[in-house]
């Protein structure tokens, strides 16, 4: 793969709990673990727009750094609720590297992302949060406020509570705002949450709404460096899974084909671009910035709950699979918009917003 995926460095500026366990949704904390130490500092590393230190978790300490299990509790299956989603049939459409396209049903999700009536946190969860409360829950968040490649800001005042229509229905969501060009006071920020746990091999969903166009990276990602821990290992262990829209590509094709493009990349042990898997995907059967919310999922079987194997759906859509570069470490999940200086990325705009009604990790 070019080495144009590995542009960035992350400086993530604070330090966060590492302990997972299987949580009951609507609990506030997990039920085992130990909390953090000091927060990491900021790494120089170079995966897919997001490598470097973490403030979310990796700096926190305490997390696993065994290979093996990737969960410290077991327990608690996945939720069948929400539908499966219809069949998709046609064909998939090249991948940049690799990676089998998929049409099967499966899953939570269901056509059109669900239902903004459905409890999502009906069912047993690792994590589940529906942002229905007063305000965001920091005992399962960090707010990000991070400067990625060292000049590309996410800050805590660009992510709030609020509610926006889905389908003639008010829901309430994290609000998670892109600023363009013409924000004279901050041009060029993004907004993002961060979990203050880490949590290995599962299913991991969100419901989301994508900003309106290639404003930004809509994303949901995983991440874990071993070089933030308090007593870093002497062989760096580097892990990311990532759902980007839209994909980044060297060279952007029309915006018709290019908002369908999904970046699906994972990447096992180092950062390196010889380490990891890069999909860029044309979905045929979703467009993600249609103005509706979809539901994001990848199923992460680590070798503690299956072979080594990672599968990305849409509601409830199998998108694509590969079982090359596929982590066994646990690492923390992100959700929420960056800037990101990508070829055919346009911020000639004030403010756009992305919204997040639900997040959740199951075990599988």
């Amino acid at each position: 793969m070019s080495s144009s995926k590995k542009l960035f460095h992350l400086t993530l500026l604070t330090g966060l709990s590492t302990a997972i366990g299987v949580v009951a949704c609507g609990s506030d904390t997990s039920t085992s673990g130990a909390s953090a130490g000091a927060g990491g500092t900021a790494g120089s590393t170079s995966g897919a727009g997001r490598a470097g230190s973490s403030s979310s978790g990796a700096g926190g300490g305490g997390a696993s750094s065994s290979q093996g299990g990737a969960l410290t509790t077991g327990g608690g299956g996945a939720s069948t609720t929400g539908g499966g989603g219809a069949t998709a049939s046609g064909g998939g459409g090249a991948t940049s590297n690799g990676g089998s396209s998929g049409n099967t049903a499966g899953g939570t999700g269901g056509a059109q992302g669900g239902s903004a009536n459905t409890d999502p946190c009906t069912g047993t969860y690792l994590l589940c949060d529906d942002f229905n409360a007063s305000q965001i829950d920091t005992a399962k968040w960090t707010i990000g406020d991070v400067e990625i490649a060292h000049k590309y800001p996410v800050r805590p005042s660009n992510v709030a509570l609020g509610t926006t229509d889905d389908n003639g229905t008010a829901v309430t969501v994290v609000d998670a705002t892109s600023f363009g060009d013409q924000h004279a006071a901050a041009p060029r920020q993004g907004g993002l949450l961060i979990t203050k746990d880490q949590y290995g091999g599962g299913r991991y969903e969100a419901r989301m709404k994508s900003l309106p166009g290639p404003n930004g990276c809509t994303c949901l990602w995983n991440y874990y460096d071993s070089l933030n821990d308090p007593s870093p290992p002497a062989t760096r262990v580097y892990t990311e899974i990532d759902i980007e829209m839209p994909a980044h590509v060297a060279t952007p094709p029309a915006w018709s084909t290019w908002a369908r493009t999904l970046g699906f990349n994972t990447w096992s042990h180092t950062d390196a671009d010889a380490d990891a898997k890069y999909i860029d995907y044309p979905s045929p059967t979703v467009n993600p910035f249609d103005g509706k919310f979809h539901v994001f999922r990848w199923d992460w079987h680590d070798g503690s709950n299956g072979a080594l194997k990672l599968e990305w759906y849409v509601d409830g859509i199998l998108q694509s699979s590969t079982t090359e570069h596929i982590s066994d470490h646990p690492a923390q999940l992100w959700v929420g918009t960056w800037p990101a200086p990508w070829p055919g990325m346009v911020y000639d705009f004030d403010i756009v917003h992305m919204y997040i009604d639900w997040v959740r990790i199951a075990a599988l």
